[in-house]
């Protein structure tokens, strides 16, 4: 039996592209996760789309003897709860970001 992660990795294909995740809408901000900048949150102005902040959340330690697509870790859902954003990735790590002081933290599951 794979490990979660394993099981994950092992289902993805040469040449996959992962979706882009919906913009979540706070007061007058989309965050979004781009795909083309993975473990980052951008927030765009709603009004005309332009970036008004981005913050890091994880780096991905990439192993060179493994092929690199397999290695990533897109973020697949955001939901904004007591203006906090939560995320999670496709390979189950969580985490926090609080929208008022940009801090991000992982959490444990």
């Amino acid at each position: 039996m794979f490990h979660k992660n394993e099981r994950k990795t092992a289902i993805k294909r040469p040449g996959f592209i992962p979706r882009e995740v919906y913009p979540v809408r706070f007061e007058n901000l989309l965050l979004t996760a781009p795909v083309n900048r993975m473990g980052r949150i951008v927030a765009l102005d709603a009004a005309n789309g332009k970036p008004i902040w981005s913050v890091l959340l994880y780096r991905i330690m990439y192993n060179p003897h493994l092929p690199e697509d397999l290695q990533h870790d897109h973020i697949t859902e955001m939901l904004i709860k007591d203006r906090q954003l939560f995320l999670r990735t496709e390979k189950d790590h969580f985490f926090q970001l609080d929208l008022d002081s940009k801090i991000a933290k992982p959490l444990m599951h």
